[in-house]
Order: structure tokens, then sequence, then C-alpha cells
């Protein structure tokens, strides 16, 4: 075996970034900027980097997709979605036909450009974002409006005596944020 030459200082060093934590258009954007200076991405880089998006879309763990191709009789374990997903292990044909059917999606998705599965896979992200958030905001303006609805009995409980303690300017700010529904606050800002 012959040793490989020591890289000057002034040769470029191509290491492939760690990728674990990275969504799928994070890897294709460091396996791009690596590859800039080399060639054009290879199938076997877009293949990566759309499996992991694609997986992720899915909800299916490495762990699971390296299940589920032990079943249909490939030897993977995690750390083999993990390798191909990060680009040190390349795919075989059958591999690729078993992974597009756990995934249900054709094999040309898994080879197409990364840019359009990139597009779908933000916007399924968004929408399910929006979902949380919708959620979230009723849950906050019915939270709010309790809130409202105790300020608004406590305030107008308070005998008058009491009430005079509080100033002009502490009273016009209770009484405005007891008119302020959470409609309102939607609609247009907030005065206060």
């Amino acid at each position: 075996m012959s040793e490989q030459p020591e890289p000057s200082a002034d040769t470029p060093r191509f290491t492939r970034p760690s990728a674990s934590r990275r969504t799928g258009a994070e890897a294709l954007a460091a396996i791009r900027a690596e590859k800039a200076a080399r060639e054009t991405l290879s199938a076997e880089d877009v293949f990566a980097a759309n499996l992991k998006t694609l997986r992720g879309d899915k909800n299916i763990s490495q762990e699971a997709l390296a299940e589920q191709m032990s079943q249909r009789g490939f030897k993977w374990h995690q750390a083999t979605v993990y390798k191909i997903e990060n680009g040190s292990r390349q795919v075989q044909l059958g591999e690729a036909k078993a992974v597009a059917g756990i995934l249900g999606v054709p094999l040309d998705r898994l080879i197409d450009d990364t840019n359009a599965i990139q597009a779908l896979s933000r916007i399924r992200a968004l929408t399910h974002a929006l979902v949380e958030t919708d959620a979230e905001l009723f849950n906050l303006s019915i939270h709010y409006e309790d809130q409202r609805k105790t300020l608004e009995r406590i305030f107008n409980d308070l005998p008058d005596d009491v009430r005079g303690l509080l100033g002009e300017q502490d009273t016009a700010e209770i009484e405005e944020r007891i008119r302020t529904s959470p409609t309102k606050i939607v609609n247009e800002p907030p005065p206060f």
C-alpha cells in the first residue's frame, strides 16, 4: 500500500461536514459548497439530500428505515442510513428501489432536482407549523378572554373609594384592556 503525500498548506482539503443535526436542506447546502470547487453534484449527493428530507417528512427515523430495509433483505443499520445521508456510503440500485418503496415515492423522486423536494418539504413543514400555531392562538385567545373577564369582574367589584386610589392613567389602561378583545388585538395593534 503506497502512502499518500501530506497535502500542502495551499492544497484545499475537502472534508464532509458533520450533518447529524442538519436538515436535508442544510446537508445539501454543505455538500454543494464542498462540491462547488470540484464538480457538479453527483447523483449520490442528490439521493442523500432527498433521502434525508423525505425520511424527515414521513417521520421515519434512521433506525426505523434501517429496520425496514433489513426486513427486505438488506444488511442495513442506523449507521448505514447516517453514512448514506452524509455522503460517505453509496447506495446500490436495489437499495434505492427499496428505500423508495418504504418512503412511498417513485425512485425518480429520490434522484430528481433537490430544489423541488426541498420546496415541497418546506411547504409541508410550514403548513404543519401553521396548524400548530392556529391551535396555540386559539388557546391563547381563550386564556386572554378568561383573564380579561376576570379583570373586568374584579375592577367593577372594587368600591369607588378603592378604585379612586388607582389614578387616572391606571384606570384608563385597565378600562382599555377590558374593552380589548382577542379579535381586536389580531386585527389592529393594541394601544398599550
